[in-house]
């Protein structure tokens, strides 16, 4: 078997790839899932998180962690809903800064922050359609969001 065979086997079977330089091999080994407990720690410190940031309105998660398909090589995607009245200009810093947060928080560095006020109609979609609202502050605010979208 080829490298490339091993490869598609591996995303096939969402196995993970473990490469021996002693023995010069590669294994396929099964990727751990993320379990339900883990996951439900994880939305908890951001949902406390997110209560004490008066300038984010709702948050999501979204992907992998929004559905039992979770591993630990998968990214934690974020998307959240910034009050209105928040300048654009200040869009770049609070990525940065809930980002750099969340990094620290959560224990972990595959993490992708996304503003929804910003973010393309279909990615909109696919958090209001399939995404897991965690936080909202202003339910109003959170329908209308979901209904344009």
């Amino acid at each position: 078997m080829n490298g490339k065979e091993i490869l598609d086997m591996a995303v096939e079977q969402k196995k993970g790839l473990i490469y021996s330089e002693a023995k010069e091999t590669i294994t396929v080994e099964k990727i751990k899932k993320i379990s339900k407990e883990k996951k439900a720690e994880l939305f908890s410190i951001i949902r406390i998180y997110f209560k004490n940031s008066p300038e984010v309105i709702a948050s999501f998660i979204f992907g992998s962690y929004s559905t039992d398909n979770a591993t630990i090589l998968s990214d934690l995607d974020i998307g959240i809903l910034l009050k209105t009245d928040t300048g654009k200009d200040k869009y770049s810093e609070l990525l940065l800064d809930i980002s750099s947060d969340l990094v620290r928080l959560l224990k972990m560095d595959n993490i992708d922050l996304v503003i929804l006020n910003r973010a393309n109609p279909i990615l909109k979609y696919e958090v209001a359609t399939k995404g897991t609202a965690i936080f909202e502050r202003e339910k109003e605010i959170l329908d209308n969001f979901k209904i344009k979208s």
